[in-house]
This record gives structure tokens, C-alpha cells and sequence, in this order.
């Protein structure tokens, strides 16, 4: 039995002191085809044999003999062994949890398993730990880990572990992409060896799931550190780290792939955990020998198919050799108006750019029908505060037209430079957005640059008119709101302040009870979309394609790293 599930709401810690078992409700996102899983289904019962009848006078009639209906065999429990291959993309930087940035947690969760993981229904479980405590004013977080799990070098997991790790990614020397996420931790107590308390200056319910359910944590041994320092470690332990997860590493050859063995020493060891003898990720770089290597039989999945030929062509073998999971990417598609730029600082104009586009038509076309028009800053992901009714300055060019001659634009006037993150990749959905606001007669000077450059001429130099791109908030909402649109973030291009949103947005990060958080993350939805502060488009799908003996996967795309591995076995 799982002890301490969650429900994260935006990595609520609980509302409760105690973690216990609590119940979850539905999941957040439904899939287009639910995941294969490996749990039996439950026998139906014997027919009873029919009580005695009192005889009554008359001829002897022959009864026939009821037989039980033989109940059905459920179908065959996990099976252990087997290596499962996984096509990837991109040859990662490093399998270093301490510098590993997030498009490598798919690869390196699997060696390191997290202290609490987050499901893809937006759930909190234990992990290697097995439940949490918050304190009554919520500035302290008191965790008690799994016993008896080792690292891959044979030492013990435990609280003086967590505490040297998490206190080595808060360490400027050791320059850990992490720092940021751990800065308000004030100190880490080790209450007894297998309990750990974390204490705040200030309430954080972002902790649990930004902090301890992603990159900060996966652990690593102390004992491995010895000898190793900052100007050393890319060369070691960013190559071979020793970490206490599900899977170990065995080797890395860069470009071609990535070999982990099974650890028994894990989370799950009292369940028999995990099942698979090995993991082999395969590196490859070309979407098209991707595509070939999986069709072929290469390997059991592909992770986030993308939108390729891939998808077309392996949803037809859906129910033959393919089996996939579609699941929403936990990012917003914006398009972000300079309002330190003329007319772009009148809210008609900003109106009329909301109005004037087709979200409907934008998905359909450019997206291929695998996405969702988007109204807001908060995407499907965050099904508890997700409204798909919520529809604010929608597509109704007439009104566009209207806002535009009001404003004093009857003929509308040229923006310059346009730009968008994504370059080539992402041409096609600032040229569609391009299209639909000409109707308005408002132009678009499109300039092509990289994703640096065109995020630094924007959010840094402030200087580009308009600029498209994604925003990602994978395990809680609250980066959807404080980097864009809280006044102090470096991300809010001209530092605008509109009244009463940075108080909302700083009280709902305090904000321990459900409810109390959810209105207090509407409030400034509401003040954001109001002031068309970006005209959100679209969001996104990530597609993960599976053979049909790969049982008891629940993939997670795009999601950060929260892959059930573990849990995963080949019924072959």
C-alpha cells in the first residue's frame, strides 16, 4: 500500500498535518487511448448452489444439477527480465542530477528515481519517501524516507544523505542548475537517520512538487563525492553518477546509447521492484531512422513522437504493433505585445490582436487537430484549474475591426521586428498568426533568430514588438504566473505592475488549502487576460508511441521525467 499519496493541486503540501492515505479524485487529463496497465481484473464470482425446497406430494421429477460457471482467468501478473529499448532524441550533457537541466529527465530518472514522485493525473506519491509532514504554520516540511535502500555504491540511503546532497545543490561552488529551487530552504535538520525535516523562512506550497518531485530530488551518494570537486565532476560522476534509484547506470556512449542494469536496492525492493533486468535508451538524432528503428522493431518505445510522420503512420497500427498515450504538454503558446511599444500599449489594439486570431483554425491547421485553442496562462495540464469554457476575447473579427477603428487604426500599421522561439521549427505558427491579424491590418516584419537570441531581444533587452513562444510549468502553476507577470520577474518585459496581481500571485504561493489557492490563481487570471497582458493561443500534445508487450507503463509526455519505469515490465 502507498502511504502519503497527494493530490498536488499545484504541489499543495496537504491540508492536513499527518500524510496518510488519501484518496484521489480523476485525473486531470484523459488519453485519447488509456495505457496498457498490469493490474487483473477481478474474478467473477461463483454462481451459490440454490438453498433446499420443502417437498409437496406428487411425481418425482428429475432437477438437473446447477454447475458453477468457471470464473475467467485473469490475465498473467507482471514478469520479471527482459531489457526494454526507448528511442530518444538527443544525446544528453550530462546524466549529473546535479547540473542535468529538464529535457534529461526522461533519460535520468530511471537512475535515480525522485524523494517523491508526481504522476502524470498530477499526483504526489511516496518514493524514497514514503510519507511527509508539513509543520502547523507550514515553514517546515519533515520527511521520513524509505528503509533499507542503498546507493549504487553499497551506502546507506538516509537523512544525512539528503541533507549533504541537497545542501551540495545549494552550494554556489558546485554551480548546480538547482540553486534557484532551494534558495529559500533556511537549513536542513537530521532528526534520526531516517527522517529529515526542511525549514522555510516563509510558507511554500511549491516545495514539495518543484523541489523534492523534480530535479532537486534526485539524490546522490556522499560517499561517491570523495575526491571529486566542481572543476572535476563534468568528467566523473556527470558521466557515471551514483544515485539511488531504480536502475543503475552501466554505460554511456555518447550519441549511440544509454545502458542501465536493474538495481534491487531501490524504493520498491519490498514489492519486488523493478521488474525489468535493464533499460537501454538509443540515441537517435534523425526523426526519420527514429521513426524506421521503432517500426522495425528496434525499439519498445518511442517518447514524444512530435509531430512527424510518426504520428499519422503509427496511430493506423494502433491495435497491430503500436499502442500510444497522448497527454497534454504542461506549456502555454503565447503571443507576447512589447507595450513599451506603440499602439501596442492601448488595450483596444491588444484586444483586437486577441480577436482577430482563430485559435479554432490555428490548432486544426498548424497543430494537425493535437492540441487546444487557449484563452489563458494556464494550460490543460492543470486540470484542477483549467476552464475549457473560459473563453475571453475569442475569435470575432468584426469586433477586431471595430477595437482597430476606435483605436484609431482604421488601416491598421506595421509591427517591427516580429520574432518567436523555436526558428524554423516554429516558423509555421508565427506565419499563421501572421495571416490571421492581417485581416486587421496589422503587419507583421518577421525576423528569424535562435531561441536565445530571440528570448534575450525580448524578455531581456525589451526591445522586439511582439514575440511567439511557450511557456512550461510542468509541476505547478505558480511559474506560469510569477515569471511573466509578476512585476520584480527579470521575464516581464518592460516590468509592468498591474494593480493587485503580485499580491495575488505572492499569496497564493502561501496558500496550504485548496480552495483558498484556486481563487486566489483565478483573481489574477482574471487581472492578466483583462489587460490582455499576452494574447495566449494554443496548447500542445506529446505523443508516446509503445508496443503492446510493454505492460504497466503510465508514460508522462513531456513531463518532466515521471515515468513509471519501475513499474514497467515485457510481457514477452
Amino acid at each position: 500500500m502507498r502511504l502519503g499519496v497527494l493530490r498536488t493541486l499545484g504541489g499543495l503540501l496537504a491540508a492536513v498535518a499527518a500524510v496518510g492515505v488519501l484518496g484521489a479524485c480523476g485525473p486531470s487529463e484523459q488519453p485519447a487511448t488509456p495505457a496498457a496497465t498490469a493490474t487483473p481484473t477481478r474474478p467473477a464470482p461463483t454462481p451459490t448452489l440454490p438453498l433446499a425446497v420443502a417437498t409437496v406430494p406428487g411425481p418425482v421429477v428429475a432437477t438437473p444439477t446447477p454447475v458453477p460457471t468457471r470464473a475467467p482467468t485473469p490475465p498473467p501478473g507482471p514478469k520479471r527480465g527482459g531489457t526494454m529499448n526507448i528511442t530518444w532524441s538527443n544525446d544528453p550533457d550530462t546524466i549529473g542530477a546535479l547540473r542535468a537541466i529538464s529535457q534529461n529527465y526522461e533519460v535520468i530518472q530511471a537512475l535515480y528515481d525522485y524523494l517523491i514522485f508526481q504522476n502524470r493525473d498530477g499526483l504526489l506519491e511516496p518514493q524514497l519517501a514514503q510519507s511527509w509532514k508539513a509543520s502547523e504554520d507550514g515553514k517546515s516540511i519533515t520527511l521520513s524516507l524509505v528503509p533499507g535502500v542503498k546507493f549504487h555504491d553499497g551506502s546507506d540511503f538516509n537523512a544525512q544523505a539528503v541533507k549533504n546532497d541537497l545542501e551540495r545543490k545549494k552550494d554556489p561552488k558546485w554551480k548546480s542548475v538547482h540553486a534557484k529551487e532551494l534558495e529559500f530552504i533556511t537549513s536542513i535538520d537530521v532528526v534520526d537517520n531516517l527522517t529529515v525535516r526542511f525549514n522555510f523562512k516563509d510558507r511554500d506550497v511549491t516545495f514539495l512538487p518543484r523541489g523534492l518531485a523534480s530535479g532537486p530530488g534526485m539524490l546522490e551518494s556522499t560517499k561517491a563525492y570523495e575526491g571529486v570537486t566542481p572543476e572535476t565532476w563534468a568528467g566523473t560522476l556527470g558521466r557515471k553518477p551514483v544515485a539511488a534509484g531504480s536502475f543503475k547506470i552501466v554505460e554511456w556512449r555518447s550519441d549511440a546509447h544509454i545502458l542501465m542494469e536493474r538495481w534491487d536496492k531501490g524504493f520498491g525492493q519490498a514489492r519486488g521492484l523493478p521488474y525489468l533486468d535493464a533499460i537501454r535508451f538509443r540515441i537517435i538524432n534523425d526523426p526519420t531512422v527514429a521513426l524506421a528503428n521503432f517500426r522495425s522493431g528496434g525499439t519498445d518505445l518511442y517518447l514524444d513522437a512530435g509531430r512527424t510522420q510518426a504520428i499519422p503512420l503509427l496511430k493506423e497500427a494502433e491495435g497491430g504493433f503500436t499502442t500510444y498515450y497522448q497527454g497534454w504538454n504542461p506549456a502555454y503558446g503565447y503571443l507576447a505585445l512589447n507595450r513599451l511599444t506603440k499602439p501596442l500599449d492601448d488595450v483596444r489594439v491588444r484586444k483586437a490582436i486577441s480577436h482577430a486570431i482563430d485559435r479554432e483554425a490555428f490548432v486544426q491547421s498548424v497543430l494537425g487537430g493535437d492540441g487546444a485553442p487557449l484563452y489563458t496562462n494556464i494550460p490543460p495540464h492543470l486540470g484542477w484549474l483549467y476552464d475549457p469554457n473560459y473563453k475571453k476575447w475569442d475569435y470575432n473579427l468584426a469586433e477586431a475591426k471595430r477595437l482597430m477603428v476606435e483605436a484609431g487604426y482604421p488601416d491598421g500599421f506595421t509591427l517591427d521586428p516580429v520574432i518567436w522561439g523555436g526558428g524554423v521549427q516554429l516558423q509555421p505558427y508565427i506565419e499563421a498568426v501572421a495571416d490571421m491579424v492581417g485581416k486587421i491590418g496589422i503587419k507583421f516584419k518577421l525576423q528569424l533568430l535562435t531561441s536565445a537570441q530571440a528570448s534575450n531581444l525580448y524578455q531581456v533587452d525589451w526591445k522586439a514588438a511582439a514575440y511567439l513562444s511557450q511557456k512550461s510549468c510542468p509541476e505547478d502553476p505558480d511559474r506560469c504566473f510569477r515569471e511573466h507577470f509578476h512585476s520584480k520577474s527579470p521575464l516581464n518585459t518592460g516590468a509592468i505592475k498591474l494593480p493587485g496581481l503580485d499580491e495575488l500571485i505572492d499569496l497564493q504561493k502561501t496558500q496550504f488549502a485548496v480552495e483558498d489557492r484556486k481563487k486566489s490563481l483565478l483573481q489574477a487570471r482574471d487581472i492578466i487576460v483583462d489587460n490582455v497582458s499576452m494574447v495566449f493561443v494554443y496548447a500542445t500534445k506529446a505523443t508516446d508511441f509503445y508496443r503492446p508487450y510493454v505492460k504497466g507503463l503510465k508514460t508522462y509526455p513531456r513531463g518532466r521525467g515521471h515515468q513509471n519505469y519501475f513499474e514497467t515490465w515485457l510481457d514477452k
